[in-house]
């Protein structure tokens, strides 16, 4: 048994993932040099990108990132987002530990896939099972408003990042570790199991974007998703300028602004909508929800 709650920083000489290729300790980095190596490839983040199921991101917003373009206006409250979820990693990764009692090792490598170097892999811990085998634990966060999402597996989104890591880093097991509260009930995990089929397609989607839109210079179509798409234009072009004229649509465009404004309208009560019930107490129809509970079925 680990010494519970007390995790491992991996040495420099220890060998966790010995088919994948070490690119660099990423605990001497800074911020800036850590980007600058991200660009050199598709991340585990990055995946669901490629297989358009990020909510987040799209293609031509991952593209402008790889290529290195320069950011013009970006969302301020994002760091905030990303420091919490840095800051509340370790405490997720102890409640797997303390659930598990697997020894749970911090490994702050960078690591990429020996037979298709665009794919690289920063884990959040690496677990050492009790038949020998070595598996990732990857750790999240997020708000009581989205833990329906994870009642039966993780998202899909998450998902391809772990299934991206286990092809990067050659292991048969992740482990994704979500706390959507303030309490020890509020915990959930989920142990996702090796795909080759499913892994595959991932393997060909982020080789067709790298090689056919990264490397060749060709930016991605828009999303088609409005509100996303028109934040990465104006995140990569800049705000618009106030002094030019402005623009006078046709008649025949009205119709479409009035359903784009009603979709928008109707996104906003239905989110709205959510949150009231969450926060009356209805009750889910999962039997197993409420409570801190472990799932260590093969999940797809």
């Amino acid at each position: 048994m680990p010494d519970i709650g007390k995790e491992k920083l991996v040495a420099s000489t220890e060998v966790f993932f010995p088919d994948a290729v070490v690119v660099t300790d990423c605990s001497a980095l800074t911020n800036e040099e850590w980007k600058k190596y991200r660009q050199l490839g598709i991340g585990g983040s990055d995946a669901a990108v490629v297989m358009d199921c990020s909510p987040w991101k799209t293609k031509k917003e991952l593209y402008y990132e790889k290529i290195g373009a320069p950011v013009l206006l970006d969302d301020e409250d994002k760091w905030f987002i990303f420091e919490y979820g840095h800051a509340i990693e370790d405490l997720v990764a102890k409640m797997f530990q303390k659930k598990t009692g697997f020894e749970v090792i911090i490994d702050t490598r960078m690591y990429r896939h020996p037979k298709y170097p665009f794919m690289q892999a920063n884990v959040d811990r690496v677990v050492c099972l009790p038949d020998g085998r070595i598996a990732i634990l990857e750790c999240k966060t997020t708000n009581f408003f989205n833990k329906e999402a994870w009642y039966t597996g993780p998202p899909r989104y998450y998902e391809m990042q772990c299934r991206h890591y286990m092809a990067v880093c050659n292991v048969d097991v992740v482990y994704i570790a979500c706390l959507f509260g303030n309490t020890p009930a509020d915990f959930v995990c989920h142990r996702i199991e090796r795909d080759l089929d499913y892994e595959s397609d991932i393997i060909e989607a982020e080789k067709d974007f790298w090689e056919n839109y990264v490397l060749a210079g060709i930016e991605p179509d828009c999303s088609g998703d409005g509100e996303m798409d028109i934040a990465v234009l104006r995140k990569y072009s800049g705000p618009a300028n106030t002094k030019l004229p402005p623009v006078v649509l046709e008649s025949e465009y009205i119709p479409h602004v009035k359903k784009y404004l009603n979709a928008v309208e109707k996104r906003k009560k239905t989110r709205s909508n959510s949150r009231i019930s969450e926060t009356a107490g209805e009750k889910p129809s999962n039997p197993i929800l409420g409570s801190t509970w472990y799932c260590d079925k093969r999940y797809h």
